[in-house]
């Protein structure tokens, strides 16, 4: 005699999932501190955005005559856009990240560039000496380094809480 046995296979016992764990006290402290910081950081970019805009404005009316809506509008295009360009390669997903490397790249040199040379303008006409001149074309040169790196520092540190 034959017998046929059937065999069934049963369930696999799989780990149970484990609920996500509750922030300790200390570290939703931490995160508010930081969030915090990066609020102060992100304040300081932006007075010193307004500084560099008023510059950027004054630069180009002095470069090209116009006045008015003009020099701002212009200032504002280049400020807000390698502002705008910071952040979009810190919250851009890997993918659009690495699409848009090389473009962000050369625009942020091309907008900062610009930025630079203008505040150096703009703080150098009413120097009254040489001397006075290079140390204001130096602080003007600093401005969109400093924009630049403090909004790097406060969107890196504002993304990292908020995850």
């Amino acid at each position: 005699m034959t017998q046929l046995a059937t065999v069934t296979a049963l369930p696999r016992r799989t780990a149970a999932t484990k609920a996500p764990r509750a922030q300790s006290r200390i570290l939703r402290n931490k995160l508010r501190r930081q969030a915090f910081s990066a609020a102060g950081i992100g304040a300081v970019a932006a007075v010193l955005t307004a500084l560099s805009l008023d510059h950027l404005a004054q630069g180009v009316s002095l470069i090209t005559g116009a006045h008015g809506w003009q020099p701002w509008a212009m200032a504002s295009g280049v400020d807000l856009a390698y502002v705008g360009l910071e952040v979009a390669g810190l919250c851009a997903t890997d993918r659009a990240a690495n699409r848009i490397a090389k473009l962000r790249t050369w625009s942020l040199m091309a907008t900062m560039g610009g930025s630079a040379l203008l505040n150096a303008l703009a703080f150098a006409t009413n120097a009254t000496t040489v001397p006075y001149q290079i140390g204001a074309a130096i602080l003007g040169l600093a401005i969109p380094a400093l924009v630049f790196v403090l909004t790097q520092i406060a969107a890196t540190l504002y993304l990292d809480c908020s995850r």
